[in-house]
């Protein structure tokens, strides 16, 4: 990020491998990096993120470092004031943790509140999208990009099915005009 921005690297410099389901980047220096779609808002001032995170039992082999909650608090603590977050988790039924907030140490509170240590449940993708799609639509300025930022292994295994899930996510998105990213 430059100034709370993302900076696209030039197309030279990315290989896609749809092969092996990769995507490189040569970069002359350390700094986070964000995989996206090459139209998508790189302006961060004006969004309104929420995070959705898995915290169900198939988490513990996915995910055995909580790279997912590391990544969720170091986003945190690179926030600025005009940067609003929610954090959603969900196992066989999803919770609201935090509405969205600017507030770092409430988000910061929140994140260490979650137990890095007791993943269990079922995968219910459903619930925890339309829990983060009610953040967003309570919550979130009708002048600010929405997106959900969702974490998890993908096995959808509770709840409603796949087909339920495409079918909330596109209605999110038409409806209420949210973006939703996976990390898996």
């Amino acid at each position: 990020t430059n100034n709370k921005e993302l900076v696209p690297l030039s197309k030279d410099k990315v290989t896609i491998d749809k092969t092996n389901c990769t995507v490189t980047g040569n970069v002359s220096h350390f700094s986070q990096y964000v995989l996206g779609d090459t139209n998508m808002q790189t302006d961060l001032s004006n969004v309104d993120i929420t995070f959705a995170i898995d915290e169900s039992g198939s988490m513990d082999t996915s995910d055995p470092d909580f790279n997912r909650l590391l990544a969720v608090k170091q986003f945190i603590q690179n926030i600025d004031t005009k940067e609003r977050i929610g954090i959603v988790t969900f196992n066989s039924t999803a919770t609201i943790q935090a509405y969205l907030t600017n507030v770092k140490l409430a988000l910061t509170n929140t994140m260490e509140d979650l137990s890095m240590y007791d993943t269990k449940g079922e995968t219910n993708i459903w619930d925890g999208l339309n829990q983060s799609g009610k953040v967003l639509t309570t919550t979130s300025s009708s002048t600010n990009l929405k997106v959900v930022i969702l974490l998890t292994d993908g096995l959808n295994n509770t709840g409603y099915s796949d087909k339920a899930v495409s079918i909330l996510s596109r209605k999110l998105n038409i409806d209420n005009n949210i973006t939703i990213d996976t990390v898996a």
